[in-house]
Parts: structure tokens; C-alpha cells; sequence
């Protein structure tokens, strides 16, 4: 059974869902910044040209007021007025310094391609939840504008899904306590907004929106924008919503508008970049949603002065910056083709006409060719036969009792996926994530229906055979393209198999085949690719995994350190990014055996802080403040960089600084040092999922 749960509105709650990438490291998020500005109801206004944060400070804390002065670029020595138990940091908007530097960070996109996704600094997310109170009925209205849309949000979400958390029990019968979920808070939100028509590109395909056009049209063609994000001009927000003449002839005045407020918001997000906006949060693809549906209305005007009449000679379906256009007459072509590229070229952006493809009918793409082919296989072959039988023991009380059987041959699945994939056309990169959400699904149909056989007739040897070989379809399905999204879903595979190992009766021996071909798997996909330039995220999310195999699986500190390309002779390596840093301190802990390492690491931590004097830099505060609450590195480091950094001496305010306190607890940032559990944060993960 699915449940749904009443939010409680909170306009802070946008910084659970919309300001993040979805590909971030697994231990990191924004569940402790959300607490951290609820608890201490932090806000920011912008009101009549004066820009002010405010805070409620109970106890007179001066260890407090200057976290919050720290966390939020404001300046350290400055005076706060004081009203009571408030504080207030006020400015006038050009003084107040609210442009900040985005952390960047590269994630696979194509082979030996990377594409750049943002986090914004904690002060623009900050800024972010004022301009969605204030502006969340007009983001609604200006993207309900076009008809060609169909994935745009609608109204505000009101309730939270939860996937039936009994299908994780059915694993193991009652061995799920451990992964209770926090309800009082909507910590796992997938979006601020609630969006229509689809929430996924490729469930587009199967709709019946898209079926209904295959009735009525011979054509389909799809098209893309060409890095659309990377190209949108920021001051474009203002041509589509009051026109390029309105906004030309009333500069001035535009920055006071809805138009004019969002673009200085995506400038000051990306230090006053204006050619380009940051690539990952959900409030981008927002920006860029207003944008394009404006464009819509100029293309489907265009293409009824030429004659060419919506729902009788076409129809267009945009997914962000991905188009589908349904037609019948072949002269049509050229003209959508070319009104299209007019239109989305007044706005500095391109059509990819190398990524043009045409079909005609019947309409059906190759991806829903290998989708259906490979869905076809592997329920048909990943499959538990359940058999009930009558009892032939006297001397049990049942009457009847349960037989299962299961067999997977490897070599002929791996033979015939590649086949699917040769004969259909299409790329492992672009099934990659429905082939395994496939195997995520049977594994764990599998394991359930193992749980429902008699004692006396459960067959370990079997079970166990037949999981090692769809692990090693699963790899060998991976390893041909390893991305975010699919390692998300490889490391889901991984948590659910290693909990039902551990919590069920499977004797060591049987335990351990499982764990070592895991620990083996994971180490070649890891040897085969090992960090250069950048960090991969690939790599966290297994590192992560084999954290979860146990300590005597533990990499050697030498072996560690190759993953990261670091000299072990060396004192600190400066090219280590945020994530990598924290990845590294996460995963040696205070273990003895990785000192050579953790000492690189630390050096390499206070010198990235205290070396980069642009205190409007998201991955040094980020970086700082989760040192502050790190439980691997020593206090006297952590004042340090508040003096070096700060100039902050009093021993007392340095120490509850390092010390603060939450529920008694010492206040966790952005990434989850303790009470860390892997499946939990995987099965919240999923529910963030986008595109």
C-alpha cells in the first residue's frame, strides 16, 4: 500500500527539493541547514531597497550569531541591531554583498564528457525561499502559459509520497527497524511544486498523450536545444515575460518586476554571470521553463501565420529542452523545423540539428523497442517459481508447506541484452537506468518470495548461485557506461542484497561468497576509473558501498589514495575538491591505519579554506562549516581555521563555535558524519530522482 502525507506548509522546504542537484554525494544534503534556519528562524527580506537577515537567538549566543554571520557571507565584525531575543544584519541592496560563487562539480555525461552541475551558496538558498513565498503564484501562472509544455509545475505540493516501506520487511520479516523514516518533516520531498503532465522523458513514450497522437499524426520528429542551460541569457527572463521592447525601454525598471527579481537572483547565484545559469537545482530548470514557454507562444503564433494550425497540422511536446513534433504533410517539415530555430534563436539559443531524428508511422522509437524486449527477458528469466506441495514430514503440523525454484544463466542473458541493444539502436547510456531499476525490482520480488519457502525446503546454495549471476549481469550492464543516476540505482541493488544477507539465516560461508563478489565488482569498476581531474561521483557512491561490506573489506591506505590520485609522500594535495575531501574523512573515520592519508587531507582542507580569500565561495564555506562539525578532525585545527580565516580569538566563542550544540547533539551541516545509514539514504535519494 502507498501512503500520502499532509504537508505542513513551510516556506523553507524549498531547500529540501530545490536547490540541489540530484547527483550529490549520498552523506550529503540539506536536511541539517533546513533544521538549522527552522530552529533559529532565519529569514532573509528584500524591502524597499534594504536587504536584511534576521534570527532569533534565545540565549544570547555569540558562538551563534557568528555561524550564522559565517554561513551567510555576512561581515564578521559588522553591528547587529537588536530587538530582544532578534538579530538583524541590514544593508542597502548595493552594499549588501549577496552575489555569491556556486560550488562546481563534474559528473559523467557521455564518454569522456563531463557535464557541470551547481550547488548555490548557503546565502542565495537562503534568498531562494524568500522569492518562492513572494513570487510562487506568478511561477505557477507564466509556466501554465504554453500548451506545449508537459512537464511544468501546476501549484504547490500539499502532500509527500511515500513508497510502502513493508516491501523493504517483506525482505527479511521484521528486520527493518533500523530504517525508520522521520515523518514530521517532508525530509524526502521530490519538488516544492507539484508537476504535469510527466515526470520522466521516456514514461512520455508509453502515455497515452503520446498514443493519441500516433492515431491522428504519420510523423514524428525530435529535437533538442543545444546546451540550453549553459547558453540562456539571463536577462531573457524579462523579453519573454514583458517583451523585448517593454523591457529595452524601461531597463530601470525592470529589476523591480517578477522578471527582473528572478534574473538578478540566477546572476547573483553564478557571481553576476549573466551569459549561462547554474545547472542542476530544480529552480534552473524553472528559469528556463518561463523562458521556453514564451518561446512557445511565438513559435505557435509563427506557425499559424503560416498557416499551420495547432492540433490539425501539428502538435509540439516540450520536455524542458527536448521537443516532439507530431505532423503529417512532408512539406510541414522545413517550416516547423525553421520556426522553431527562429524563434528559440532570439533568445540566444540553438537547435541541436545533429541530434535530429524523424520517424514515421508507426511511430515507435528505438528505446521503446528495447525497452519492451529487455522488460520482456528478464521478467521472464529472473524469476522465482513458488510451488506448493503436500507435506511429506508426520511430523509437522502443516499440511502443505512451500517449495521455490530459481535458475539464471549469465552467459545467455548478457548474450542477449547485447543483442536487444544491436538490433534496436540504441546506446547502453540511454537504457542503462530502466535495465536496472528492472533487476532492482525482480531481485527484490526474489528475495521475498525465497523468505515464503518452508524451512526445510529452502536451498541456500541455490538462491545464492542464482543472486551472484544476476549481480553479474548487473555489472556487466553498468560497467559499460557508469553514470550518476544508474551508480544510484547500482548502489540501491547493492544496499538491498547486502541487508538481506546480513539479517536473514544465511549461514557465513554463503554470506561471505556474496560480500567478496560485491568487494571484487566494485573494485574493478573502480580501478577503471580511477580520479584524474575530477572527482567522480561514481566513484563516492561505491566507495560508500564497500564501506557497507564491513572492516575487512577496508581499502589499504595506499590503495585509497590511488582512487583520489594522491602521492602519499606528498603533504597535502590542493587539486582534492570538496566532495573528495569529504568522501575521504567519511570513509578512514579516525582509523589508525589511514594517518599518512588523513594528514594530507587535513592539510589540504585548512589550506583550501584559508587560502581562498573570496569568502563568497560556496565550496570553502560548505567545506568549513562541515569541519566545524567533523568528528575525525581535532578541535585545535578547527579553531585555527576560525582565527586564520575569521579573526575570531575568544577561546570561549571558538569552542561552543566547534561545539554547537543541536538537541544536545553537535550540530551536522551538510554531511551526515553520524547516525549515517546507507539504505535509509538511498531510499530517500530515489524520491528526489528527477528528469
Amino acid at each position: 500500500m502507498n501512503k500520502f502525507i499532509k504537508l505542513k506548509y513551510k516556506k523553507e522546504r524549498c531547500i529540501l527539493s530545490d536547490t540541489l542537484p540530484f547527483e550529490v554525494p549520498i552523506i550529503f544534503n540539506n536536511k541539517n541547514f533546513y533544521d538549522f534556519i527552522l530552529k533559529n528562524r532565519i529569514k532573509f527580506e528584500n524591502t524597499n531597497g534594504i536587504k536584511k537577515i534576521s534570527w532569533i537567538n534565545i540565549h544570547g549566543s555569540d558562538a551563534l550569531d557568528y555561524l550564522i554571520k559565517i554561513l551567510f557571507n555576512l561581515k564578521i565584525d559588522s553591528t547587529l541591531e537588536k530587538i530582544g531575543n532578534i538579530r538583524i544584519y541590514a544593508k542597502e541592496d548595493k552594499k549588501f554583498n549577496s552575489d555569491t560563487i556556486p560550488y562546481n562539480f563534474k559528473i559523467t555525461h557521455h564518454s569522456n564528457i563531463f557535464r557541470e552541475l551547481s550547488i548555490p551558496h548557503p546565502l542565495t538558498q537562503l534568498i531562494i525561499i524568500d522569492f518562492y513565498e513572494r513570487y510562487k503564484e506568478l511561477i505557477i501562472y507564466y509556466c501554465s502559459l504554453s500548451s506545449f509544455s508537459i512537464r511544468k509545475p501546476v501549484k504547490v505540493a500539499q502532500y509527500i509520497f511515500h513508497k510502502d516501506r513493508t516491501h523493504y520487511n517483506q525482505l527479511v520479516d521484521d528486520t527493518y527497524s533500523n530504517l525508520e523514516l522521520d515523518e514530521e518533516e517532508p525530509e524526502n520531498l521530490r519538488s516544492f511544486f507539484v508537476y504535469r503532465d510527466v515526470s520522466n522523458i521516456h514514461a512520455f513514450y508509453d502515455s497515452s498523450l503520446f498514443h493519441e497522437q500516433e492515431k491522428k499524426y504519420n510523423n514524428l520528429m525530435k529535437l533538442d536545444i543545444s546546451k540550453c542551460f549553459d547558453s540562456i541569457y539571463t536577462h531573457s527572463i524579462s523579453w519573454a515575460i514583458n517583451g523585448f521592447k517593454q523591457t529595452k525601454q524601461a531597463i530601470s525598471l525592470s529589476t523591480k518586476t517578477f522578471a527582473g527579481a528572478f534574473d538578478k537572483l540566477m546572476q547573483e547565484s553564478n557571481y553576476n554571470e549573466t551569459n549561462g545559469i547554474i545547472i542542476g537545482p530544480e529552480i534552473s530548470r524553472i528559469f528556463a521553463e518561463i523562458i521556453l514557454q514564451s518561446i512557445d507562444l511565438n513559435i505557435k503564433q509563427n506557425l499559424m501565420d503560416n498557416g499551420l494550425i495547432e492540433g490539425v497540422n501539428y502538435n509540439i511536446f516540450r520536455y524542458i529542452d527536448d521537443y516532439f513534433v507530431f505532423y503529417n504533410n512532408n512539406s510541414h517539415k522545413e517550416i516547423l523545423i525553421q520556426t522553431i530555430q527562429d524563434n528559440i534563436r532570439k533568445y540566444k539559443l540553438n537547435l541541436n540539428t545533429s541530434k535530429l531524428i524523424d520517424y514515421q508511422k508507426p511511430i515507435i522509437t528505438e528505446m521503446s523497442i528495447a525497452k519492451t524486449k529487455i522488460s520482456s527477458i528478464l521478467n521472464e528469466r529472473l524469476e522465482f517459481k513458488l510451488e506448493t506441495v503436500e507435506n511429506d514430514n508426520l511430523n509437522l503440523l502443516e499440511e502443505k508447506t512451500t517449495k521455490g525454484n530459481i535458475y539464471i544463466n549469465n552467459d545467455t542473458l548478457i548474450r542477449d541484452f547485447k543483442i536487444i541493444l544491436k538490433e534496436s539502436n540504441v546506446e547502453y547510456k540511454n537504457i542503462l537506468n530502466y535495465t536496472l531499476s528492472i533487476i532492482e525490482r525482480k531481485i527484490e520480488l526474489i528475495l521475498k518470495k525465497y523468505n515464503k519457502v518452508s524451512l526445510q525446503h529452502k536451498k541456500q546454495e541455490n538462491l545464492i548461485l542464482s543472486i551472484r549471476n544476476i549481480l553479474n549481469f548487473t555489472f556487466f550492464v553498468y560497467t559499460i557506461n557508469p553514470q550518476v543516476s544508474p551508480t544510484i540505482r547500482l548502489s540501491r541493488i547493492i544496499g538491498k542484497v547486502l541487508f538481506f544477507v546480513k539479517k536473514s539465516n544465511l549461514n557465513k560461508e554463503n554470506q561471505n561468497i556474496i560480500e567478496h563478489f560485491l568487494y571484487e565488482n566494485i573494485c574493478i569498476v573502480l580501478d577503471a576509473n580511477r580520479i584524474k581531474k575530477h572527482t567522480h561521483i561514481e566513484t563516492i557512491y561505491l566507495l560508500l558501498s564497500v564501506a557497507e561490506l564491513g572492516k575487512e573489506y577496508s581499502f589499504s591506505e595506499l590503495r585509497l589514495a590511488s582512487y583520489f590520485n594522491i602521492d602519499l609522500s606528498q603533504n597535502e594535495n590542493l587539486h582534492l575538491s570538496y566532495f573528495a575531501l569529504i568522501t575521504i574523512l567519511f570513509y578512514i573515520k579516525d582509523k589508525k591505519k589511514y594517518k599518512q592519508l588523513r594528514s594530507i587531507v587535513v592539510n589540504s582542507i585548512k589550506n583550501k579554506i584559508i587560502k581562498n580569500k573570496n569568502r563568497r565561495d560556496s565550496e570553502s564555506i560548505l567545506l568549513l562549516m562541515d569541519i566545524l562539525s567533523c568528528p575525525y578532525v581535532d578541535i585545535n585545527i578547527k579553531e585555527e581555521l576560525l582565527k586564520n580565516k575569521y579573526g575570531i580569538t575568544d577561546a570561549s566563542v571558538l569552542a561552543n563555535m566547534c561545539n554547537f550544540k543541536k538537541h544536545k547533539k553537535i550540530q551536522q551541516w551538510f554531511t551526515i558524519w553520524s547516525n549515517f545509514d546507507f539504505l535509509k539514504e538511498l531510499y530517500v535519494k530515489y524520491s528526489r530522482e528527477v528528469y
